[in-house]
């Protein structure tokens, strides 16, 4: 797993060149969320992730509130295959 800050997740939005996966609850995600990015709570990714329609070595970033969820969920998606993970180590509360 790659790590980012959010700081370098917002230089990137412009490309979009990679899959941005939100693992927070519904609700959280409701509040606040970033545009085009995909609610799949971290907790359901094993079960759900086949709804990212990504092939194994498409560049999947997570984000969640700090980073701990996110982390989780990279470590899941690894254990599926997904060899092109990246953890936003400081979340939303970096945004």
């Amino acid at each position: 797993m790659k790590e980012m800050t959010a700081k370098q997740l917002k230089a990137k939005l412009s490309k979009r060149d990679f899959i941005l996966l939100d693992v927070r609850t519904k609700g959280e995600y409701e509040e606040f969320h970033i545009p085009g990015s995909i609610l799949i709570p971290y907790d359901q990714i094993e079960r759900r992730h086949r709804e990212l329609e990504a092939k194994k070595d498409d560049k999947i970033i997570c984000i969640c509130r700090s980073g701990n969820r996110s982390g989780a969920a990279c470590r899941i998606l690894e254990k599926l295959g997904y060899t092109n993970t990246i953890n936003v180590v400081d979340g939303l509360l970096g945004w």
